[in-house]
């Protein structure tokens, strides 16, 4: 028998479903995570099979599955990575889609899982549910009683991975959109849009960040002479050695073209920019050839009176000033004193004074 496919139940399966059936499944078909869809399953499974124990295994590699959740076995928690051998209990209801069992102690067409041995488990049901990108799991039902299972609860646990490996396959797929959606494609990075939501939400979080754009300078010049397959490998590890150089908590996407902005609550703000110029500035080998750029940075620190809009608008006037000053220049905004209020700033020696 093969794995239970991640197609929707048919027609003619709904129709046999009971109003019983349907509402125990009605949590996981509307649930909006697939930790909770895990969660629902292996719940749902419990109830509809009235078992005591039900747990819910992906596979990480070729004998190794890692417990998604289950229900009545402290021993298996969530997260756990246990082993899953030829000859197992796991892997023969993965090569063969359902395995059915009335008494562990007398079965010899698989070892029987230790751990249900060891809970006295009797009675046994797995079945193998096929996911997303060729991967696999397992959900096993298991009871104490011997001779469990029905035909009846057979079809019953079929419906359920039907519609289990539906939900999750539909959750991943949004998971990759949403991801996609928030991710430029080409450097990996925050894309524009992610980016300055996450800087609008630093503004809701009442923290005061820097705003750091960055331009790198004669970038045009690489995609007129090597191309711009040549070009945006150069940008890949521009975004690379600049999203090394950071801590943890800074937040750097691609707004697009040659353009960064990074945001970061880091107080020494004008060294973080001289340091980062000096990673771009560093040679590039690109195929048979070399590169070497730099950039130009504006610094915008948050006003009292800012928005996120506002902040970026002024980063890059104060990268323009840069730029117009020459290669690998930074500029920002002169902080507050008691003598001066806050403008947009010259040079100063790479100084904040």
């Amino acid at each position: 028998m093969a794995p239970v496919t991640t197609t929707p139940p048919s027609g003619a399966q709904r129709q046999h479903l009971t109003a019983d059936t349907l509402r125990l499944l009605a949590p996981l078909v509307e649930c909006s995570t697939e930790r909770a869809g895990w969660h629902h399953c292996v719940e749902i499974a419990r109830d509809l099979l009235d078992v005591e124990v039900v747990v819910a295994v992906e596979f990480v590699s070729g004998d190794r599955g890692e417990v998604r959740s289950g229900v009545g076995f402290d021993a298996l928690t969530v997260g756990t990575v246990i082993p899953m051998p030829p000859g197992c209990q796991a892997t023969y209801a993965r090569e063969t889609g359902l395995c059915v069992t009335g008494d562990l102690t007398s079965e010899t067409r698989f070892v029987p899982s230790p751990f249900l041995i060891q809970a006295d488990i009797r009675s046994s049901m797995t079945m193998a549910i096929e996911l997303p990108d060729g991967e696999q799991a397992i959900i096993g039902a298991h009871s104490r009683e011997p001779h469990r299972f029905a035909p009846s609860h057979v079809e019953s646990f079929e419906t359920l991975g039907s519609v289990f490996g539906f939900v999750i396959r539909r959750l991943r797929a949004w998971d990759e959109l949403e991801l996609n959606a928030r991710i430029d494609p080409l450097t990996g990075l925050m894309n524009r849009a992610s980016i300055l939501d996450h800087l609008d939400q630093c503004f809701e979080d009442d923290e005061h960040p820097s705003a750091l754009l960055i331009d790198i300078d004669g970038f045009k010049s690489v995609n007129d002479t090597l191309g711009h397959r040549s070009g945006d490998a150069v940008l890949r590890v521009i975004a690379q050695r600049i999203e090394a150089a950071l801590s943890p908590r800074d937040r750097l996407g691609r707004l697009g073209g040659d353009e960064f902005l990074l945001i970061t609550n880091d107080g020494e703000s004008q060294r973080l920019a001289e340091r980062l110029v000096g990673h771009v500035e560093a040679v590039i080998p690109i195929d048979s050839s070399t590169v070497q750029l730099s950039a130009s940075v504006g610094i915008a620190r948050r006003r009292p009176d800012d928005d996120a809009l506002g902040m970026v608008e002024r980063a890059d006037r104060l990268m323009y000033k840069a730029k117009s000053a020459g290669r690998g220049e930074v500029r920002a905004d002169l902080v507050k004193t008691e003598a001066s209020s806050l403008t947009d700033s010259a040079p100063a020696g790479r100084s904040d004074r």
